[in-house]
């Protein structure tokens, strides 16, 4: 059965279990501007650094190892929404 954004959708309803952001990209290799997005959205949701902190826990592993760095910045900063704020700045087209 392909994969539809109505059976997503579905799928999503029809779950008891909380999905994050980051759930959603759960099987997919995923590259710094996903992250940054992911991040973007914890901060704006949640507005906390810890769930911005745990969002990035949860991506770093599928970054490629040569982006890490900068997440693991993120993952050890004081204050992980102002350098989520700079990192979405300064991404490249």
């Amino acid at each position: 059965m392909p994969i539809t954004i109505q059976r997503v959708d579905r799928d999503l309803r029809s779950s008891k279990s909380r999905y994050t952001a980051s759930s959603l990209f759960w099987t997919l290799v995923m590259n710094l501007s996903d992250v940054v997005l992911v991040l973007l959205l914890a901060a704006r949701i949640h507005g906390t650094d810890e769930a911005v902190r745990a969002s990035a826990k949860s991506c770093v592993k599928k970054l490629p190892r040569s982006k890490r760095d900068l997440i693991y910045n993120v993952i050890n900063s004081r204050s992980p929404m102002e350098l989520v704020a700079l990192l979405a700045e300064n991404l490249d087209d």
